[in-house]
């Protein structure tokens, strides 16, 4: 009995892929044929009987209608005078209605099984779309508008003599015959998949659950099988358990070692679900809009963490990795609003883009040593963000654009002197950055008055080899959006380095030399700088220039 479902099943797969695609179009072109269709005129004559008012002809209101409507209402008259009374028809409309009855039936049976399928939302507008082009083609099969057709397929025919001749044909139409098979399109889904239901797929030496059907009820629980016909269930496919909104627990087998992409998206409700332990791979999205899941643990044998594959679960608060893992990639925990803490795997070498994106609870988080890039976005407006923990051991080269936008809390961060910051990666944060070893200059000797000004900050310059100049790092939390410090000129005097600046905002431009002798300059009441590190001054090869600037 199962095998002749699955091959019922599988028939509505491969229909539903045919239709789904050429019913609509089939639809419109048919309607489009069928107003097209037909452009052969009926020649109308105005009776004698028409009256002149004034020199012009006073047409009767009948004969103000279309052409179509005159020769309708024509044709009723007619059917009246003939003592026709509408509750018969002829056989050949009869037929035609029960033709197109039976072609609705058979398509409203494969979209209404397809929703057990969970498939996609178009099923349920398929759906709709079946029933009012049912609705409008037999509604066009009656005795008026085949009388019209024959009207104009005959146009040198009487009227009279046409419909005379049809009406002789007539009989009593038959509702049962065209109301069973719309039951039927209807009871035999409900019935055959009245429960829950598992098909599965070979795979290597066991089996992958390739399809999940919904049933009226128990949906709330699935619980996969070990085995199926003797051998072991080793996988599922993608979107099997998918939009199923009721769903709220589930339980895998342990033997389960692959679960695909999209595997259980949009499943809204679901709060438990344990990953088996044997578990090696989970793809992309596979629990994408679960938003009621609230922890999930991460099996030792899974090395990889896919893209998208947490985002969007905005209850998961509690997240277990494991040092196996070795990467993570973009949007894996993206929009997971009430993630406040994460420990992160050691051996991962780069936090990519989008991976923390708006998870707004995130209160701190540790960059493992190995990680050598932050990517774009990677912590976009996660706006409880107060610590972010780098090392000074931490092997991080590179900081990305917009990777700390918009986090409202973190004031402050420390990395190693020589990362790339992307001038925007902390945009719209307030975010001063430190270097370490960087507030080391003479000793810890500042030759400006710091109680003068009321905020400090920094701007990094990328100096490169010998004189290359270019910006490096603008930092967000700068002194003034209309003032601009830039390096114009590196100088080699006595082996020593020094730097023309320029200074610029709204009301002076001052250019400026900063050396070993003079390593500061208060531009005025407002503004001064002061270089943080007094090595940059002897080292040739030095990549990053860091000037404090102070200002009111």
């Amino acid at each position: 009995m199962n095998d002749l479902i699955s091959i019922i099943i599988s028939i509505i797969i491969m229909v539903f892929s045919i239709v789904s695609f050429f019913c609509p179009i089939g639809f419109i072109g048919l309607i489009i044929f069928l107003i097209c269709k037909g452009k052969r005129g009926i020649m109308i004559t105005i009776p004698n009987n028409t009256k002149t008012i004034s020199g012009e002809i006073n047409i009767e209101p009948l004969y103000k209608k279309s052409e179509k409507n005159i020769v309708k209402d024509i044709i009723k008259e007619e059917l009246k005078r003939n003592n026709y009374d509408y509750k018969s028809t002829i056989s050949y409309i009869e037929n035609r209605k029960f033709k197109i009855t039976l072609i609705f039936s058979i398509l409203n049976f494969l979209l209404l099984s397809l929703v057990f399928f969970h498939i996609s939302g178009i099923v349920y507008f398929l759906l709709v779309l079946n029933i009012v082009i049912y609705l409008i083609f037999i509604k066009k099969y009656n005795i008026v508008n085949y009388i019209y057709k024959q009207v104009k397929a005959r146009p040198d025919d009487d009227i009279s003599f046409i419909i005379s001749s049809i009406i002789n044909d007539k009989v009593f139409p038959n509702k049962t015959k065209k109301i069973i098979p719309i039951l039927i399109s209807i009871i035999l889904p409900l019935f055959i998949f009245r429960t829950p239901m598992m098909f599965y797929e070979k795979y290597e030496d066991g089996y992958f659950v390739r399809f999940y059907t919904m049933g009226l009820t128990g949906n709330e629980v699935i619980k996969v099988p070990e085995t199926y016909k003797g051998k072991k269930v080793l996988g599922i496919r993608g979107n099997v358990f998918a939009n199923l909104i009721n769903l709220k627990e589930v339980y895998l087998p342990d033997g389960i070692e692959i679960i695909r992409g999209k595997a259980f998206l949009n499943d809204i409700n679901l709060k438990y679900i344990e990953l088996p332990e044997n578990l090696k791979y989970l793809g992309g999205s596979a629990f994408k809009n679960c938003k009621s899941l609230t922890s999930i643990e991460i099996p030792e044998s899974v090395t990889e963490i896919n893209g998208n594959t947490f985002e969007g679960c905005t209850s998961l608060k509690e997240v277990v990795l494991h040092d196996n893992i070795t990467s993570i990639h973009g949007s894996a925990f993206k929009n997971c609003s009430s993630l406040e803490e994460i420990k992160l795997p050691k051996y991962i070498t780069e936090i990519r883009g989008n991976t923390f994106e708006n998870c707004t609870s995130l209160k701190r988080i540790d960059i493992p040593d190995n990680v050598t890039r932050i990517g774009g976005h990677a912590f976009y407006g996660d706006s409880s963000l107060e610590e972010v923990s780098i090392s000074e051991k931490s092997s991080l080269k590179e900081i990305g654009s917009s990777a700390f936008r918009k986090c409202n809390r973190l004031y402050n961060i420390t990395m190693p002197y020589n990362v790339y910051v992307n001038e925007r990666a902390f945009k719209e944060s307030p975010t001063l950055v430190k270097r370490y070893n960087e507030e080391n200059y003479s000793n810890n000797v500042s030759y400006i008055d710091t109680t003068k000004y009321k905020y400090n900050s920094y701007k990094y310059f990328y100096v490169g080899y010998k004189s290359k100049i270019g910006e490096y790092h603008n930092d967000a939390n700068t002194y003034n959006t209309d003032a601009s410090l830039t390096l114009k000129e590196i100088n080699i005097v006595n082996n020593l380095n020094e730097y023309l600046m320029e200074y610029t905002d709204n009301e002076e431009t001052v250019t400026f030399t900063l050396n070993k002798n003079t390593p500061y300059k208060i531009i005025n009441s407002d503004v001064a700088v002061q270089i943080t590190k007094e090595s940059i001054f002897e080292n040739k090869y030095s990549t990053t220039l860091s000037v404090s600037v102070y200002y009111n």
